[in-house]
């Protein structure tokens, strides 16, 4: 009888090492494809929708799967057949399977709760930094110029001045974006950097994937997550409490497009776009819809950045016909972690599959903008390029400089020369909050204050909060809990007046 509870002993423990080792593999994957990010990011992309995930994505989580569970079974058989050989007493052999199976699911606790951040996400203190520094955006601050200008914003995914070559002030040898930095230094762009070269925002916490960093950009805000995690995102109006870039230029008459190359279901990208600004939007589904592409199409993220640019070309030329101004909001995936997607047009110089793909993006964007450039309607349009976040491409990042400062890359294009003269874009410190007012500036927009959400106009003498508090006291209060925020932003509805 004592033999038989004792080989459920050790089972029970072969099944808690086994459980240990698997924690020690999953957070060891989630750190290995994500970095040192927050816990909210960690959350938020565990529970998103993932329509449109490419299946290459799935396969390299598979096989790391597989080999954690053989490791964990390997493993545990090996410890199961060491205790099996230990002589000494029932107890003694109890006690000493007892304290090794508790010490190593202890560590794997430890370690998945140090490296995912858990504890910090759930016990974090309380800011009041948000409703201290939030300005409103409204009409009694926002004067729109008699003839308003087209908007043209172009979300670049994972987009660094990292590609820009050292001497340019980026941490490559060459230069792997150079049609885009031709394009920076046209008359009429410009670059905010953060350094005396080219270089750009620094990444705030809660902004570092695609739908928090849109809507950063786009309120001034960034996203902190609910506990129902995504799921917010697609059961819910997205941030009815938030006043956009979205909501203020619908206000004001624009037509709004958003056009992306995925799964618009994927984080609740459409439903910010609907519940901000009622876009009409163009992604995978409805491209399939319109029969733009057949229905069982699949490359990349959905389709490629080469479809995307040439079906957003065929939307410019219906809705710069229209007697309104329009805002085209254009997502660029093809740049996208592990590895990029490098179109089959594109040449392959580079032994790296990642440098492939960012050339091949940094092309087909500037032959988008120069398309744009020879149309009629671009005296009036601003084009905007900017980085959504930093990658989250790691075996590359391993072959770089680990002590270079990264940002995201952006390009302010065919701004007015006053506003150009008047910016001082260089030894800035700012992160992507400070792109929302920024852009209206852009547009020919005068704020009062030069100030709205957590954003500071760029093209002002005024200093952004990272240089009126310091950046280490502003990401603090960025990571802490802010009821106010879920109050205000994420459960209740405002419009913009």
């Amino acid at each position: 009888m004592k033999r038989e509870k004792y080989k459920l002993y050790t089972v029970i423990s072969a099944l808690v090492l086994l459980i240990s080792i698997f924690i020690f593999g999953f957070t060891a994957w989630m750190v290995m494809n994500f970095g040192d990010v927050s816990f909210e990011q960690y959350y938020f992309s565990i529970t998103s929708p993932t329509d449109g995930t490419p299946m290459s994505f799935y396969l390299k989580i598979l096989q790391y799967v597989l080999l954690i569970i053989v490791v964990t079974i390997l493993v545990s058989l090996v410890y199961v057949r060491i205790l099996k050989k230990v002589k000494a007493r029932m107890l003694i052999k109890k006690i000493g399977l007892g304290l090794v199976t508790l010490s190593i699911f202890a560590g794997s606790i430890v370690y998945m709760n140090t490296s995912l951040k858990i504890s910090k996400y759930f016990f974090a203190d309380k800011t009041t930094f948000f409703e201290e520094n939030y300005v409103l955006p409204s009409s009694e601050i926002l004067k729109f110029p008699q003839q308003k200008k087209n908007l043209i914003f172009i979300y670049v995914e994972s987009y660094e001045t990292t590609y820009l070559s050292k001497e340019l002030g980026g941490n490559v040898d060459r230069n792997l974006i150079p049609n885009l930095t031709n394009i920076v230094n046209e008359k009429g762009s410009i670059n905010f950097s953060n350094t005396d070269k080219l270089g750009g925002p620094f990444q705030a916490p809660e902004t570092g994937y695609s739908i928090a960093a849109m809507y950063a950009s786009q309120s001034g805000l960034p996203f902190k997550v609910p506990t129902n995690g995504n799921d917010y995102g697609n059961l819910y109006e997205f941030a009815p409490g938030t006043i956009t870039l979205g909501d203020i230029l619908k206000k004001e008459g624009y037509n709004t497009e958003f056009l992306v190359g995925a799964d618009g279901v994927f984080a609740g990208v459409n439903n910010f776009y609907k519940t901000h600004g009622d876009f009409n939007i163009l992604d995978l589904t409805i491209a399939k819809e319109k029969g733009l592409i057949p229905q069982d199409y699949s490359e990349w993220w959905g389709f490629e950045d080469k479809k995307l640019f040439e079906f957003s070309k065929q939307r410019l030329e219906e809705v710069s016909k229209l007697d309104d101004p329009f805002m085209m909001v254009i997502e660029a995936d093809d740049s996208h972690f592990p590895d990029g997607y490098t179109d089959k047009s594109c040449p392959t110089d580079s032994t790296q599959p990642y440098e492939n793909s960012i050339s091949c993006v940094d092309g087909m964007v500037s032959d988008f903008i120069k398309y744009v450039q020879a149309q009629d309607y671009y005296e009036d349009t601003v084009i905007i390029v900017h980085g959504d976040h930093l990658s989250m491409e790691k075996n590359y990042f391993k072959t770089l400089d680990q002590n270079y400062l990264r940002t995201t890359f952006n390009a302010y294009i065919n701004v007015d020369d006053a506003l150009i003269k008047a910016a001082k874009n260089k030894n800035r410190e700012m992160y992507i909050m400070d792109v929302f007012p920024t852009t209206l500036a852009a547009i020919g927009v005068d704020i009062k204050g030069d100030r709205l959400g957590l954003g500071t106009n760029l093209f002002s003498n005024v200093p952004t909060l990272y240089e009126y508090y310091g950046m280490d006291h502003v990401n603090e209060h960025l990571s802490n809990k802010s009821e106010y925020f879920f109050e205000e932003f994420l459960f209740s509805t405002k419009e913009y007046k």
